[in-house]
C-alpha cells in the first residue's frame, strides 16, 4: 500500500488552526510509515505549491500558471507506484522543482552530569547549542535521537567544589532525608560486595529463613533483590534510615539480575533513579518477596 499525504506548504496564508492541522498530517504520516512497515505499507508526505482557486485570489495569473498542478502530479504518481521504495519521506514540489526535506538537529553542547547546570552556563554556550554546522545530525527515529543523550550519561567534569566536598545537587523542595542522601553520594570509586553483603541486605528488608534464594548463598537461585543496586551510592547512615523505615522489598522480574559477587564502579552522584528506588522503599511500600 502506498500513501501520499498532502499538507499545504503555504501555511502562512492560513489561520493557526489550519496550519496546525496541516503540520499534524506530517506527524501522522511518519507514524503510519513506522507502524505500517511490517505490513508493506509505505507512507510519504508531499508539500506542493500549486496554482489553485485559493492562491488565484492573491497571485497574479502568470504565477498561477507557472505553479500549475501538472508539475505536481508526476511526483504523486511515482510515490504511489510500486517502483518507489521510499517511505517516511517529506517532499516539496513546486513549478517543476522537487526536493526532499528532513529534520536536522544541531550538534549541541554536553554539560557534565556531575555538575549543577546554571542559567549562566546555558547562556554562555547558547551559540554552540544553536549552531548548525557540519556536526549537525539528522535523527530519524527515537533511538537515533536518544543516542547523544545517553552517551552524555558518562560525561563527568574533573574535580569538584572544595567548599562542601562535591557538587551540591539539593534544592529547596527536597526533604531532609533526600537532601542528606544527595550530599552523601559517592562521586567515584568502586564498591566490593560478596554473598554475605547480599544476604545481610535481604535479611534487613524482610527476607526469612524460608527465602533460601535470598539468604543462602548455596542455593542455586541465590541473588540480590533489584534495589541492592542502590546501596553503593548511599552512605551507611542514609541506608540505615531506609532499612528502618521499610521492611519489604519488590522482586522485579523485569530488572536484570545483579551478580552475587562483584566489584561495582561508581560513575556519579546519587541519581534520580537511585532516589526513585529510595522513594519506592520509603514511601510507596513495595510488595514483599514471593515465597
Amino acid at each position: 500500500m502506498r500513501l501520499v499525504e498532502r499538507p499545504d506548504a503555504d501555511v502562512a496564508l492560513s489561520p493557526c488552526s489550519y496550519s496546525t492541522a496541516k503540520s499534524a498530517i506530517i506527524g501522522l504520516t511518519r507514524t503510519l510509515a513506522i507502524e505500517g512497515k511490517k505490513y508493506g505499507i509505505q507512507a510519504n508526505v508531499l508539500v506542493p505549491n500549486a496554482g489553485t482557486s485559493m492562491t488565484a485570489t492573491i497571485w497574479p495569473e502568470e504565477m498561477v500558471k507557472a505553479f500549475a498542478p501538472d508539475f505536481v502530479a508526476p511526483v504523486v504518481c511515482y510515490l504511489g507506484s510500486e517502483a518507489c521504495e521510499t517511505t517516511m519521506g517529506l517532499y516539496e514540489v513546486s513549478g517543476g522543482w522537487c526536493a526532499s526535506l528532513r529534520w536536522q538537529r544541531s550538534y549541541g553542547y554536553a554539560f557534565p552530569v556531575n555538575k549543577k547546570v546554571q542559567v549562566e552556563d546555558v547562556a554562555a554556550k547558547w551559540d554552540t547549542i544553536t549552531r548548525f554546522d557540519d556536526k549537525a545530525t539528522n535523527p530519524n527515529s527515537t533511538a537515533e535521537s536518544l543516542e547523544a543523550i545517553v552517551s552524555n550519561f558518562a560525561n563527568e567534569a574533573d574535580g569538584s567544589d572544595e567548599s562542601d566536598g562535591g557538587a551540591d545537587y539539593t534544592d529547596s523542595e527536597d526533604s531532609e532525608l533526600v537532601a542528606d542522601a544527595k550530599k552523601s553520594a559517592h562521586s567515584s570509586g568502586s564498591y566490593d560486595y560478596t554473598e554475605r553483603d547480599i544476604a545481610l541486605y535481604n535479611l534487613g528488608i524482610g527476607a526469612t529463613e524460608k527465602d533460601l534464594d535470598l539468604v543462602f548463598e548455596g542455593d542455586d537461585g541465590f541473588k540480590p533483590v533489584p534495589t541492592f543496586g542502590v546501596i553503593p551510592q548511599v552512605r551507611p547512615h542514609v541506608l540505615s534510615a531506609c532499612l528502618e523505615a521499610h521492611s519489604r522489598e519488590h522482586d522485579a522480574d523485569a530488572v536484570p539480575p545483579l551478580p552475587a559477587r562483584a566489584v561495582r564502579r561508581l560513575v556519579g552522584p546519587l541519581s534520580c533513579v537511585h532516589l526513585f528506588f529510595l522513594f519506592l522503599v520509603l514511601v510507596v511500600g513495595l510488595p514483599a518477596p514471593r515465597h
